[in-house]
């Protein structure tokens, strides 16, 4: 299986200026300036990769109470 190692998008979703979420840097990723990039016409679904992304969502979910405490300040706005 072939999976792009590069990137040519920068998620700028995570600033702090929006609703639902703070800043953060978690989701940083060097661009790259490589034109020559060659993408494989099938696409097939990697349950490796699925593994991996749930373990990184997992690992940087809030807690509970973190989530609460959100909540309320939210409605106090």
């Amino acid at each position: 299986m072939n999976c792009p190692s590069q990137t040519f998008v920068e998620n700028i979703g995570h600033d702090g200026s929006g609703t639902h979420c703070g800043e953060t840097d978690i989701f940083k990723s060097k661009l790259s300036l490589n034109a020559n990039m060659k993408f494989q016409t099938t696409i097939q679904e990697s349950k490796l990769a699925i593994d991996k992304i749930k373990i990184f969502y997992k690992k940087n979910k809030k807690s509970f109470f973190e989530r609460v405490v959100n909540k309320l300040k939210g409605l106090m706005k």
